[in-house]
């Protein structure tokens, strides 16, 4: 069964099966095409459809409307089958396949891809090496074991984990966020091979991670992703050209580095980490960057930066401040080469075993720039999908006779409905 502009659909033999409405008739015979708006109404003088039916479709389009509104565009929720033995996940150009008897929840099988996509001979690898050269991610994931959503996803490591952690921790939060956009690039052959191999090399994470990140919110939107590849042009170029509808953006994404975080060298020093000194030479470098003449250009720049508990908080003071006296200078009266700055601030790393907290988003455009937007729905699209990175729907995978619902405890972000 699906729901298409308003009507309900089955397919093949589905159509031979009882009909939802209640009245033990084929649902071919009896009411073929249910239209949502109107499904309190008699459908051609037979039989007044349940509440419970009606509730059950609005649900879905509620969940529809709201996912979109937050950047989430496709049905990952549909993607996922439930088989006797396990669940079944279409990834690039081949089936990912769960063997298991025990129900998983949404997060436990985007966890379980991300670690496949990590690779178990990498896991256990770096889990010979020394404390201080192993790997942020992998370090994550070995805290995050005992937890019962990640209990079952480091056991597809074959390893056994006994350290203590929380369901909404910050360190759940870093890992889930990844997983996500992990499983969203992968899910529609979006992720190279090499981006991937990158978040395992020490000094690479970090720029992998966010470039990651950054992808994962357009494929959400629903624009197909072309990777720039560095050994195809000698030109300085931006990491990838998204393109819906038949427009394009091209994006770059920087990150700023902070000694001791993301497997950074150095000492860490807490009082740097709040401020928000260094990005001003990562936009620099970015508007470097080789971009066709009068197509719309984003450039993310991760502020990497300690929530200091204010809203807004001070390094966001501080990049308003410095734009109003230096950029606005720079491009007055003059087409700004760029059509929006997005700053960022994901930082769930910092946040440790303490609850997780929503992400921090700064959005700077000029209105003379050489690069508008396609649309002012480009333009929304966009911001909301930024603006509510972090979110991890609170999905429930049907199973072969039942619905499995996913407990609230896990929901990543407090307070977003569930919608089943």
């Amino acid at each position: 069964m699906r729901l298409k502009n308003n009507k309900l659909f089955m397919k093949g033999s589905d159509r031979n099966k009882k009909c939802p409405c209640g009245s033990d008739k084929k649902w071919k015979d009896c009411c073929p095409d249910f239209n949502v708006e109107n499904m309190e109404k008699n459908v051609g003088g037979k039989i007044s459809v349940p509440k419970e039916v009606i509730d059950y479709f609005n649900g879905i389009k509620n969940e529809e409307k709201f996912l979109k509104k937050i950047g989430i565009h496709h049905d990952y929720k549909g993607s996922i089958t439930r088989i006797r033995d396990g669940y079944i996940v279409p990834l690039e150009n081949s089936i990912f396949e769960i063997k298991t008897e025990e129900a998983l929840n949404f997060y436990e099988i985007i966890g379980i891809i991300a670690t496949e996509t990590l690779g178990n001979d990498w896991i256990e690898e770096e889990g010979k090496k020394d404390a201080k050269d192993r790997s942020e991610i992998y370090q994550i994931i070995s805290i995050l074991g005992a937890t019962d959503t990640f209990s079952k996803v480091i056991s597809y490591t074959g390893k056994k984990i006994n350290s203590p952690s929380i369901p909404n921790s910050g360190f759940s939060k870093n890992f889930l966020t990844l997983a996500f956009d992990i499983f969203c690039l992968r899910r529609h052959a979006l992720l190279p091979e090499k981006l991937a191999e990158r978040l395992k090399h020490f000094d690479q994470y970090q720029g992998a991670r966010y470039e990651i990140a950054v992808a994962a919110i357009f494929c959400r939107l629903g624009y197909n992703i072309e990777w720039i590849d560095d050994d195809k042009t000698k030109q300085k170029h931006p990491e990838f050209i998204a393109t819906k509808d038949g427009k394009s953006v091209y994006v770059e994404a920087k990150s700023r580095h902070i000694d001791g975080v993301h497997n950074r060298p150095g000492v860490f020093n807490e009082l740097k980490a709040f401020k928000s000194t260094g990005w001003g030479s990562l936009i620099f470098k970015a508007l470097q960057k080789e971009v066709p003449k009068g197509i719309p250009y984003f450039v993310f720049i991760d502020m990497n930066a300690i929530n200091d508990g204010n809203m807004p908080p001070g390094w966001l003071e501080d990049v308003r401040k410095t734009l109003a006296k230096q950029h606005l200078k720079q491009y007055s009266g003059k087409k700004a080469p760029f059509t929006a700055i997005m700053f960022t601030n994901y930082s769930y790393h910092y946040q440790g075993l303490n609850n997780a907290e929503m992400g921090v988003c700064f959005a700077y455009e000029n209105d003379e720039t050489g690069r508008p937007y396609s649309s002012i729905n480009e333009k929304i699209n966009i911001m909301d999908a930024v603006k509510h990175y972090g979110f991890i729907p609170d999905y429930s995978i049907p199973g072969p006779r039942t619905m499995i619902h996913v407990s609230s405890e896990h929901a990543v972000i407090n307070n977003i409905p569930n919608f089943y």
